[in-house]
């Protein structure tokens, strides 16, 4: 829509910019087709949700200000408190070359509630569960690369939590999850696509023979093609 692109277009400015700009910027990366304007489109969401983040309003101005957009979704499971969970599906990250923030708002927080927010780590993930509201927000990320999990910690503020992960090693992230990862090697790598389907598989494995072969092999090869576009 002109709207939309018109938020692309002004990104560089991020004035006036909310939690449902930075949504709607995630949703249009998950349907680029293309790596880099995927890419492009999630580094915006990440900028505008830091934004978003970085302007959150104390308590006693949230009080009278308009409700944030909620960033979870309908209960899909009881957790061990009995309480339903919800999966926090909105969130922002940043890194350095040492370390990696998550930003994930969650409306009804409070400073006074810290205690309800639990965060655990392991070399390869990590997972946020904060309980209030009646329910149980959860956040479980597998992370593209390794972390250190005793140098981990979060932070509480009013309507929001950043979690800080150490690097194992000093470089930069090129995806925060591993399915982010995965599926951009996936789009960059045609052997990978091939997995996906038999028939391209077949057709990239007798190239390859073709590529390599002798005269003979070449021959054989294209006989056999010729005939299986003729039947």
């Amino acid at each position: 829509s002109n709207q939309v692109r018109i938020r692309v277009q002004s990104l560089m400015d991020l004035t006036g910019l909310t939690t449902q700009d930075a949504e709607e910027l995630a949703r249009l990366a998950g349907l680029a087709q293309t790596a880099a304007v995927k890419a492009l489109l999630s580094k915006a969401a990440n900028a505008v949700q830091i934004s978003v983040a970085a302007k959150a309003p104390s308590p006693a101005a949230a009080a009278s200000a308009p409700a944030p957009v909620p960033t979870t979704r309908t209960p899909t499971a009881a957790a061990s408190s009995g309480k339903p969970t919800l999966p926090i599906t909105t969130y922002a990250w940043d890194q350095t070359s040492g370390n990696v923030k998550i930003y994930v708002t969650i409306p009804w927080l409070t400073e006074s509630a810290a205690e309800a927010v639990k965060v655990s780590y392991t070399s390869n993930s990590m997972r946020l569960e904060a309980s209030g509201d009646g329910a149980v927000n959860v956040l479980a990320i597998a992370l593209a690369e390794d972390i250190v999990p005793e140098d981990c910690s979060h932070k509480v503020r009013a309507g929001r939590v950043t979690v800080s992960m150490k690097k194992k090693a000093a470089q930069n992230w090129s995806h925060l999850t591993a399915k982010e990862k995965s599926e951009a090697k996936k789009s960059l790598d045609p052997a990978a696509k091939a997995d996906d389907d038999p028939a391209a598989s077949i057709m990239n494995m007798m190239k390859d023979m073709y590529d390599k072969g002798d005269d003979t092999t070449k021959r054989m090869i294209a006989e056999a093609w010729t005939k299986s576009r003729s039947t």
